[in-house]
């Protein structure tokens, strides 16, 4: 007996027989399979998402500048204004960083021995892997995210207004100091000596006529008073304090200093303890050693880097949350009676 089905708009004919459950299990594993594979291959070979225009050029077809970024993808014209497949100017495979060799985004390299592109060392990709940009920032330096100058400074922000350009800044209730943000403490008062400060604040100083907190504490909230800094599952009252010392990924909760969901805490000395970002299914990578989750042990590693992003290793499989893998036993159980189901049904 036959069955038809339809993958990716394409007919597979399967055979199967009654008789052989076994046979039957294969094949409809074979085509769901299948079409998974064509939409993860679809996803690795082209890239038609866009913010503007300016995304698009790389799909003019010569003679025609009729190329657009049309509802967030890039459409394409030929010359006699119909409406065609977008493809690359160039003969290469895919137009993101991840793909092919030779390669064009700025800050980018190959890896001759993969034949991939890769973003330059200390450069990270955005936009959809169509752009390479620095890891790190200064204060005052152009940005493109918080993260960029999180990484200088945990009280700064990525900012700009008007849409115009975003630059790295402090943030609010912070000003910078020696290319570092610190803590500004009271309503704008001005001061003469650290003295007056300490009248009004305790824990303050006068800086550059402006009334900050000590090194050892941070603003609150109110920017009336000096909080000190928490360690790990120290006492505190407000997310800086614990930010002041764990870094941006720590909050104060239940009245101590935590991480949160995506930040772990690091080390096992007290005096060094901070709360670094896990590393998530799908993040930028350029070798293996970039995927590995510093929380877990060596036996435990779930993801690798394939094709510059961190996938699900052999035996593992993404969960619906989408940003951790967990190990085949689980899947397994779930897919075999998917499978089994599917095939009860054509038995009936």
């Amino acid at each position: 007996m036959c069955f038809t089905f339809k993958t990716l708009g394409q007919e597979t004919v399967v055979q199967l027989q009654f008789a052989d459950l076994a046979g039957i299990m294969f094949h409809v594993f074979f085509v769901l399979s299948f079409g998974v594979f064509i939409v993860i291959g679809q996803d690795l070979l082209l890239n038609l998402d866009c913010s503007s225009s300016v995304d698009c050029i790389q799909f003019q077809i010569p003679g025609s500048p009729n190329v657009t970024c049309l509802d967030s993808n890039c459409s394409c014209l030929d010359i006699n204004h119909q409406q065609v497949p977008c493809k690359p100017r160039e003969n290469k495979i895919s137009n993101i960083i991840g793909g092919k060799c030779p390669c064009h985004i700025d800050n980018s390299e190959c890896n001759e021995e993969e034949d991939i592109c890769y973003c330059m060392e200390n450069f990270t990709a955005i936009h959809g892997k169509r752009a390479c940009v620095k890891e790190t920032l200064n204060l005052g330096e152009i940005c493109d995210n918080d993260s960029q100058c999180l990484k200088n400074n945990k009280y700064s922000e990525c900012f700009g207004e008007n849409g115009g350009a975003k630059m790295c800044r402090c943030q609010k209730h912070f000003v910078e100091h020696e290319n570092s943000c610190i803590s500004a403490v009271g309503l704008n008062e001005t001061c003469e000596s650290t003295e007056q400060c300490n009248n009004h604040t305790a824990h303050s100083k006068c800086w550059n006529k402006r009334c900050i907190c000590e090194d050892t504490h941070v603003t609150s909230k109110d920017i009336l008073r000096c909080l000190e800094g928490s360690g790990y599952e120290d006492p505190c009252t407000e997310d800086s304090q614990c930010i002041h010392l764990l870094g941006p990924g720590a909050l104060c909760y239940a009245g101590v200093c935590n991480c949160d969901h995506r930040h772990f805490i690091s080390a096992s000395d007290k005096e060094h303890k901070l709360c670094e970002l896990r590393i998530e299914l799908g993040q930028y990578c350029r070798e293996h050693n970039h995927c590995y989750q510093y929380h877990l042990n060596s036996n435990e590693q779930t993801m690798e880097c394939y094709h510059s992003k961190c996938h699900c290793r052999k035996g593992f499989f993404h969960t619906k949350n989408n940003w951790e893998c967990v190990g085949d036993s689980a899947v397994d159980i779930k897919a075999s009676a998917f499978v089994i189901t599917i095939a009860l049904a054509f038995l009936y």
